[in-house]
């Protein structure tokens, strides 16, 4: 069979080469555009790419007022990979025939293929008018709507072209995928019921509608329909593998419906989608509570509780669950220690998966450079991706080893801590993306810790300390954390060392602020944005004439949609809402220029963006809320000395922020204490906080040494540590 595919091919090549070479000869005889249109199409179809490309460029010299020699060159272009190149033929084409509907449908789909999509949906919905065209370019309108997270519009066109191409199975699905991204689980349900009766595209459908059926409740549908996909068709279920589980009792495949759900909320909870908020805390309350349900042990679910409101305990529990199942995965590993060496130095290793451009990295990787050689070893082991950045730069640095071990599996990467015979390891992650607390679970070092990436008990009996500060852990609060607890002096946060912005100045219209006004700021992800505390800043704007809210929306254009749906609900004009999108970071700092006020969230409050307010003398007001990640930005303003800047409820929250902006005086006097306190506050000291970590680390090995227990122990500023016996 494939013998004769392939002389049924070589056959039209020879014609196609026949074909050619008539051209040529009518070419001497009758030179004109149609004729050597024709030989460049027939080199395009015989794939003689790099000669149609020759002679489509000679057209477009001899005939540059022809519309059709400049399109044939642009898709010859894209189809070399020359899409930038193919950019400028489709340019000189629109300018030849501006209001083409086949000039602009080819623009569009270039446009696309560079990137730049705002572009691309507005020359393809220009393109979309003609009947010859529609169909094809209200199908990329709807792509590029996709792609750019506008699911309503890219709904509503999809649902158009479907109307013009019934049976066009991918784009149903399409259709469908953009409904679950919306959250119309019903309609996206009866759109892969649709796919499914007609025996198409089987697998997508099936795991399609297994995640509307578990994003509604129907655990057992669900898992069910996913079995059935995965039976009939295991490769196409590798992108679900995460929440593919096999059933130890029965040996079927199974959703893991609770991951599955965790994954469904925390994406509303970027979002900002505020619809299920409730629903999913008493969900997980009940999971947390119910001794008579499986317990939720997913490593990524515990970061993603720190911004719901949760009792203590159940967090904790939840840690205790995700720490067994760590235990669970390394039995077994039976780790080769290194030879015992001369300690003259304490070995610190450092695991972390965030020297990158990320607060753990921009705030300890100046730590690394200070560690003081002579007491100290550093390893740094790095488990997130390789990014070259400064922060990654100063990292390695400031290590005597530095290893890359993101693709490492958890029991090499234990064997190999083990082998570097490090003393006392230091797990800057947690439960946080790209952790590998998994690997410390074997035991590699004799001390092992957690400190700042992830705010919370991590309740592993295999991490002996938890380094914090007496403020985010208030007596109350103790009972909540499994480790035995290090206290720094003052706060546990430790300031990155380039924090303040330089002294390029910056217009407000150049970050899209109005000229005149107060500028209310609140620069934290998304996620931390609760609906109560939105409410807040919705009426300190009303009470707050020409004022304008700063938000970073994380260039997710749905969070932006629904804040500004939520704005609108409450009556305020949405261009009071401006939205910051991602830059550098030295571009980033410029922001706080124009900020006059930084409002902090309160489940989980902005805490790198708390150092870097006061770092550039901007005013922060924060609660004290009743776990570590609501009282951190509090803990760092009271060893800044703003008290005045720490509240304990709503009411408190809202009626400081509203003097702020109604008294310029009193502002300008905050503002003022604040560039005071910035030369001599210890909050910005990185060389005591390294000798502050340095006494801790010593401290615990002392006791090591000793073979007593871990205990609690208090850092004071910069002396011997005190122990809690």
């Amino acid at each position: 069979m494939e013998e004769a595919i392939v002389a049924m091919q070589a056959k039209a090549r020879q014609r196609l080469e026949r074909s050619i070479g008539t051209v040529s000869i009518e070419i001497r005889e009758r030179p004109g555009f149609e004729t050597w249109m024709r030989i460049g199409e027939q080199l395009h179809c015989a794939r003689r790419l790099e000669e149609a490309n020759a002679i489509f460029e000679m057209v477009v010299e001899h005939y540059p007022n022809e519309v059709n020699g400049w399109m044939a060159l642009a898709a010859l272009r894209m189809e070399l990979a020359r899409p930038l190149s193919a950019l400028q033929a489709c340019n000189c084409g629109l300018q030849l025939a501006p209001d083409d509907y086949e000039v602009l449908s080819n623009a569009a789909l270039v446009l696309q293929r560079i990137g730049d999509l705002p572009a691309a949906e507005f020359v393809a919905r220009k393109a979309a008018g003609a009947p010859d065209t529609a169909a094809a370019c209200r199908l990329l309108v709807a792509r590029i709507c996709a792609s750019r997270q506008k699911h309503v519009e890219a709904a509503d066109e999809f649902a158009a072209y479907l109307e013009l191409v019934p049976g066009d199975v991918a784009a149903r699905i399409e259709f469908a995928d953009v409904m679950v991204a919306t959250r119309r689980y019903d309609d996206a349900s009866f759109a892969y019921e649709c796919i499914l009766s007609s025996k198409q595209e089987m697998t997508a459908a099936r795991i399609g509608l297994a995640f509307c059926r578990a994003a509604c409740g129907y655990d057992e549908e669900a898992r069910e329909l996913l079995a059935a996909a995965h039976r009939d068709d295991p490769a196409g279920c590798a992108g679900w593998r995460p929440f593919i589980a096999a059933d130890v009792t029965s040996g079927r495949t199974r959703l893991d419906v609770d991951r599955f759900r965790v994954a469904v909320e925390s994406e509303a909870m970027f979002d900002c989608d505020w619809s299920r908020r409730s629903s999913f805390e008493r969900w997980l309350y009940e999971r947390l509570t119910n001794p008579g349900l499986l317990p939720l042990n997913d490593p990524d679910t515990p970061f993603v509780t720190l911004g719901l409101e949760l009792p203590p305990e159940c967090r904790r529990r939840l840690a205790e669950n995700v720490a067994v199942r760590l235990s669970d995965d390394m039995r077994g590993v039976v780790l080769a220690r290194c030879e015992q060496r001369k300690k003259e130095r304490l070995r610190i290793g450092y695991l972390t998966g965030d020297m990158r451009d990320h607060p753990v990295g921009r705030l300890l990787s100046p730590v690394f450079v200070l560690h003081d050689r002579s007491r100290f070893e550093v390893f740094v082991y790095h488990s997130g991706p390789v990014v070259n950045c400064f922060i990654r730069t100063q990292a390695m640095h400031g290590a005597d080893c530095f290893r890359d071990v993101e693709h490492l599996p958890l029991g090499a990467l234990s064997q190999l801590i083990a082998a570097d015979g490090i003393d006392i390891v230091v797990d800057l992650s947690g439960y946080t993306l790209h952790g590998r607390t998994g690997a410390l679970a074997a035991r590699p070092a004799p001390v092992q810790m957690h400190y700042l990436g992830f705010l919370g008990t991590l309740g592993a009996p295999f991490l002996d300390y938890a380094i914090v500060d007496r403020y985010v852990i208030p007596p109350k609060g103790r009972a909540s954390w499994s480790e035995s607890l290090v206290y720094l002096p003052g706060s546990m946060i430790v300031a990155g060392d380039r924090m303040q912005a330089d002294v390029v100045p910056t217009s407000r219209s150049e970050h899209g602020l109005p000229e005149t006004g107060f500028v209310f700021a609140c620069l934290n992800a998304t996620w931390k944005i609760e609906p109560d505390v939105f409410s807040i800043w919705m009426r300190l704007l009303k009470k707050t004439p020409l004022s304008v809210l700063w938000l970073f929306d994380g260039g997710v254009p749905s969070a932006r949609a629904n804040l500004i749906r939520a704005a609108d609900r409450d009556g305020i004009d949405t261009n009071r809402l401006i939205f910051a999108d991602r830059v550098s970071y030295d571009a980033y700092l410029r922001r706080y220029q124009h900020i006059d006020l930084v409002l902090n969230t309160r489940t989980y409050s902005g805490n790198t963006t708390t150092l870097e307010a006061l770092a550039n003398a901007v005013p922060v007001l924060s609660f004290a809320g009743s776990e570590t990640q609501s009282r951190l930005a509090a803990s760092m303003l009271q060893a800044f000395g703003e008290t005045e800047m720490v509240v304990g409820n709503r009411e408190m929250y809202e009626c400081v922020a509203h003097r702020l902006a109604s008294d310029s005086k009193h502002l300008a006097h905050v503002k003022e204490r604040i560039r005071r306190q910035l030369a001599t506050s210890p909050l910005f000291d990185i060389a005591s906080r390294a000798r502050e970590l340095e006494s801790a680390y010593e401290a615990v090995w002392a006791r090591h040494r000793a073979g007593l227990p871990p205990c609690d122990i208090d850092v004071p500023a910069g002396g011997a540590c005190s122990r809690l016996n």
